[in-house]
Order: structure tokens, then C-alpha cells, then sequence
């Protein structure tokens, strides 16, 4: 071989190893990409976003998405006219046990899947609870009413409609919580 021809040999592997390398990282940092989006936008928001970029399909379901990126616990379909709860990070669908006064399913935490949780026994044929705390719900949407107290001190405190407690609200029986 020349002297010539093995510098060509030479510089097209190094082009050859230099392009490599260069389509490497761009696989690679393509890669983190995903990973930081998945992690920034959540599992719905990506779907959302694949989704979006595609010409749509005549029936297809669009995920709707909370503000973190996730899957909000009830989806609903326009075209099929159902609504279904689903796991807010996989969006898979899961099953659930109560309806709210419109009919769509309660999917997020609600009171009647806690309550139908509490320990309970049966005397004549009734359930008496045996734990210091029972939700109390409204019968009517499923939904935590404002105002949550244990049984035997009565120490009350306030909830939003999903149960999470209202900070600097923990007081005595008398304490007004608002809807």
C-alpha cells in the first residue's frame, strides 16, 4: 500500500470513529432526554404529546393530564360516552367500587372506600366500628364532609372534599369547617 492510500485509510477511520462516536452521543443524550422528560412531564403528558404529534384517529382516546403530567384518576371518552378510573402514574385502568350522584365513577380517594375499610363488628346484626375513627361522608357525592371528628374524644378537624386535613384546624367538637 502507499504511503497515500494508508493516509486515506487512516483518515476515513478516524471520520469513520468520529462519526460513530457523534451519532453515539446523540443516541445518549436523546436518551437522558426522555428520562428528564419522563421525569419532568409525567406519563400522561409524554402519551399526550406522542399522541398530538400523529394525525389523530377517529375514536381515540386523549389521555387528559393533571398539571404535574400525570393521568387524572377519571378519564372519559367523548366518542364512547364512558368515564373509567385509572392508576394516575401507569394509566392503566382499575376497577372501582362507587358512583357519584351523576353516575361517573369516584375514582379518587374517596369516604365510602375508606369507611368500607374500618374495622367493624357485628352485634344484632349491625355494624359497630371499633377504631377511634370512622369518615364521615356525604351520602350522597362520596366525598369526605368538611368536618371529620374521632369517635371517643371527640377531637374534630377539618378535610378537604378528599380527605386530606386543613392545617391548624385540629380542635375541639365546636370548630366550624366550611365546604
Amino acid at each position: 500500500m502507499s504511503p497515500k492510500t494508508q493516509s486515506i485509510c487512516s483518515v476515513s477511520k478516524m471520520c469513520c470513529l468520529l462519526l460513530y462516536f457523534v451519532l453515539l452521543s446523540v443516541m445518549l443524550i436523546s436518551a437522558l432526554d426522555m428520562v428528564h422528560k419522563k421525569e419532568t412531564y409525567g406519563n400522561c403528558k409524554i402519551k399526550l404529546v406522542a399522541i398530538s404529534s400523529k394525525k389523530p384517529l377517529i375514536g381515540q382516546t386523549v389521555p387528559q393530564c393533571d398539571k404535574d403530567g400525570n393521568y387524572k384518576a377519571r378519564q372519559c371518552s367523548g366518542s364512547v360516552g364512558s368515564c373509567w378510573c385509572v392508576d394516575i402514574v401507569s394509566g392503566q385502568e382499575i376497577e372501582h367500587l362507587h358512583v357519584d350522584k351523576n353516575g361517573l365513577p369516584l375514582c379518587e380517594p374517596n369516604c365510602f372506600s375508606q369507611l368500607q375499610n374500618v374495622p367493624s363488628i357485628l352485634v344484632d346484626g349491625e355494624p359497630v366500628f371499633v377504631t377511634n375513627y370512622v369518615p364521615n361522608c356525604d351520602p350522597v357525592t362520596g366525598y369526605f364532609l368538611p368536618k371529620q371528628c374521632l369517635v371517643n374524644t371527640k377531637e374534630c378537624w377539618c378535610v378537604t372534599k378528599l380527605g386530606k386535613k386543613v392545617k391548624n384546624t385540629k380542635n375541639a367538637q365546636n370548630i366550624l369547617c366550611l365546604a
